[in-house]
């Protein structure tokens, strides 16, 4: 599976650094995810155009996934905590996904990766963090 994903960062980064299928905001992501599962669910087939944009979010969700584990080094009261138990890459996609097709008023925020950080934070609160008193 980590060799597909890489595969598929490289191949992503190609065509990324040509502008074509870089995920620019969070109608971008949004579309990716939701066509990722939509070529899970085993229903439908996707386009090439369509399979581009599908590993393209995949790999920036697998990405942000790993990173996570880097905010209980850099502080005691990250403002998200995962559960003892660990989250999945599936069910932080899942977290994603739900909070960008919930959300549909925020897709063209920029930087999107906020909406990603929004969409974690809302889902493993952690108790210990102070959150500003205007959270969004």
């Amino acid at each position: 599976m980590k060799i597909l994903f890489l595969l598929a960062f490289v191949f992503v980064t190609n065509l990324s650094s040509a502008g074509t299928w870089a995920i620019a905001d969070g109608d971008s992501l949004s579309q990716g995810l939701n066509l990722l599962d939509k070529a899970e669910s085993g229903n439908a087939s996707l386009t090439k155009d369509e399979q581009l944009k599908a590993v393209a979010a995949a790999s920036y969700i697998q990405g942000f996934f790993g990173a996570c584990g880097i905010w209980d080094v850099w502080t005691s009261k990250p403002p998200f905590r995962f559960p003892k138990e660990g989250v999945s890459y599936y069910q932080f996609r899942k977290v994603v996904t739900k909070y960008l097709n919930d959300h549909p008023d925020r897709l063209h925020v920029q930087p999107f990766e906020g909406l990603v950080y929004l969409a974690l934070r809302d889902a493993f609160p952690n108790p210990e963090y102070n959150y500003p008193e205007h959270r969004e």
